[in-house]
Parts: structure tokens; sequence; C-alpha cells
């Protein structure tokens, strides 16, 4: 009996001492690795210092508990050593909701895709299918959103193209005086500014719901304008907002003036007994005339349909419908300098600067405000957008 007992013992420590050896290797190898363990369950968790908004990365981790108790964790956020190529993970309908990348989650932009205002992440082990984990990661909804409908602005005016400088020849010519330089051309007048586009018109729809995990009222909102472009946001009012704009374009600038070009140079000759004279310097060309501004756009109508139990809540959402700003005149263009005279027993005379342009004052005229927002209360049923 004491040796059946001796042994029995003998077993028990041996196979205590295989778990622990096999759990030491999975912690200490270079491989790492849930292949082969005995896992017992698995659990996904998430950072829950920082809340989960659009676009930053949320950090992500899987503990694998062993039948022993010990614990193993994946690498990256919960500093384990796991790799993560033990598990496959999903976010709830593929990509809806977020995207993973390296052991984080990034959430999704687009509020329609996180249902109930949640992401829903589910983690399977490759070596086991039954051992399955899913985390409810709740967006924080105290958010601030722009949503804009803003006519697109004018371009501005092309810049006149600069005069060519004046040619002259260098060569010696035996005779009294030089050529005179050739005059600079004169530079061309700045385009008009474009006119800025006018806003379409915008209706917005809003209603409640409740946070799925939090209880807390949510206000959800459609923008849609006249080219059915929609936008869905959910915040909640307690914190969140949304500013909805509609405003012209503004109009573009005209284009500057293009400057003068120089004067070209006298032309040179032999200085000798004959006493020669040098060429002329031509006379700068003027400077171009800027163009005019062009009038802004203007502003689009909003209407909002709001249901019964968002009338509380309408002081969340702002809008803006002004007109665009007129543009600004293009500015002169600067006349071309003198041409120098040419040498000689005496130098030629320079030539005259060019004048500069006229600078544009004729702004553009701004665009017209949209009307006062209307606000109507009605029921309202977000599933015509296909929002649950």
């Amino acid at each position: 009996m004491n040796r059946m007992n001796s042994s029995i013992a003998k077993f028990t420590l041996i196979s205590a001492l295989l778990i622990l050896s096999q759990t030491v290797f999975a912690q200490g190898s270079k491989k790492k690795s849930l292949a082969g363990l005995p896992v017992s369950k698995i659990e996904l968790k998430y950072d829950e210092s920082k809340p989960a908004r659009p676009g930053p990365a949320v950090r992500i981790g899987v503990s694998a508990t062993l039948e022993d108790g010990s614990v193993l964790k994946t690498k990256g956020w919960l500093d384990g050593k796991i790799k993560w190529s033990d598990f496959n993970l999903e976010v709830l309908g593929g990509t809806q909701g977020g995207t993973l990348e390296s052991g984080t989650i990034i959430v999704s932009s687009n509020s329609s895709d996180t249902k109930d205002h949640v992401v829903k992440i589910t983690a399977r082990s490759v070596h086991d299918p039954n051992l399955t984990t899913t985390a409810l990661i709740p967006i924080d909804s105290t958010q601030s959103f722009t949503a804009s409908f803003n006519g697109a602005n004018g371009a501005n005016g092309s810049a006149g193209q600069k005069g060519n400088s004046g040619e002259y020849d260098g060569s010696m010519y035996d005779k009294p005086k030089g050529d005179t330089g050739k005059p600079g051309q004169n530079g061309g007048n700045g385009s008009s500014g474009k006119a800025g586009e006018d806003a379409p018109d915008v209706k917005v729809y809003v209603t409640t719901t409740t946070h799925k995990i939090t209880s807390e009222v949510l206000l959800q909102v459609v923008v849609k304008d006249a080219d059915s472009k929609t936008t869905y946001y959910i915040f909640n009012p307690n914190g969140g907002s949304l500013h909805i704009s509609a405003n012209g374009g503004n109009g573009g600038s005209g284009g500057n003036g293009g400057a003068g070009g120089d004067g070209g140079k006298g032309q040179w000759v032999k200085s000798d007994e004959r006493k020669q004279i040098g060429g002329d310097g031509g006379d700068g060309g003027n400077g171009g005339d800027g163009g005019p501004g062009a009038d802004g756009g203007n502003g689009g109508t909003i209407t909002i349909y709001y249901d019964p139990s968002a009338q509380d809540y309408l002081d969340k959402i702002s809008t803006s419908n002004k007109g665009g700003s007129g543009g600004s005149g293009g500015s002169s263009g600067s006349g071309g300098s003198a041409g120098v005279g040419g040498s000689g027993y005496n130098s030629g005379k320079h030539g005259a600067p060019g004048k500069s342009g006229s600078a544009n004052s004729q702004k553009g005229s701004s665009g017209t405000n949209g009307p006062d927002v209307v606000k109507i209360k009605q029921p309202v049923d977000l599933k015509a957008f296909g929002i649950e």
C-alpha cells in the first residue's frame, strides 16, 4: 500500500512538473504560442483609461488562463509575450464599427457603423474554436461635430503676364551713334475672380434614442442636402453638440497686374578718334491693371424637423447660413525698369521707367444670407435613412 501511495505521489508530482514546465516554456521560449497548452479560458480587454472616440486608437489585449491558474497575455498593451496570431479577431459586421490594427482598434468615423453606439469585438483561439471572448466598447458620445454644406469658394483671377524686356544689339558699328534699345512690353492685366457658389438647401431630422449600455439619452441627427448627400450623427446632449453650416462660398480675388518689361540696353559702339556715342536705353513697359474681385455665393436654407422627444435638446444644434464674402480686387503691376544707355566715347541716355498699373478697387459683393432657420415639430423615424 505504501508503495502504491508513493507511486501515486510521484505521478502527481511529475504531472505538476510537466504542467509547470509547459507554462515556463510558454513564458520563456522565443516562440510565444498557446499551441499545446491547457487553456481554460480567454478574456478580451480594452484600455478604459481614455474614452473611445472615432480616430484615436483604442488599445486591446487578450489574456489566457491555464488550468493551473497562471495567466498569459498578448504582446503590446498587456505587456505579455503571446503572439496575436494565436487568435482570430473580428469586429461586429466585419469592418463595421472599427478597424483592427496591431493590438488596437480604430473606431469608425461614421456614426452609423457603430450599432447601439458600441464596438463589439470577438476573439477566438486558433487552436481551440470553443475558446472565445467578446468585448463591448462603448463609444464616447460627448463629442462636438460639424456638418459642412458650404458652397465652394470662387477661384482667384490669374495674374497678368510680365512684359518681355526690350532687346538690344551689343555689336560694334562704325557709325556716329548706337541704336536705341527696344522698349519693354506692357504687363498684362489681371483677370476677374470667379464667383463663390451658393450653398445648397439642407434638411435636418432629429430624434432621440437610449444608449444600450449606459441608458443615457442620445440625440440622433440626419443631415441631408438637395443632392441627397446624407450624414448621420449620434451624440450625448450632455456635453456633445452639432454645428451645421450652409454658407455661401467666398468670391475669388481679382488677379494681380503683370509687371512691365524692362527697357533694352542702348547699343554700345567702338570708342575711337571718331568720338562715337552709345545708343540710348529703351523705356520700361507699363505695369498691368489688377482684375476685379468676384461676388460671394448665397447662404442656403436650413429646415429642422424634430421629434417631440428631442424638443428639449435643440439648443445643442447650432446653424450658420451666411452669404459668402466678396473677393478683393487685384493689385497693380509694377512698371518695367529703364534701359541703360549704351557705352561709347559718350554713353547714351537711360530710357524712362514704365508706369505702374492701376490697382483694382472693385471688390465683389457679399452673397445674400440664407433665410431664418425653420423648425418643424413632427414625429421623426430614421428608418427611412437606414438608421435603426
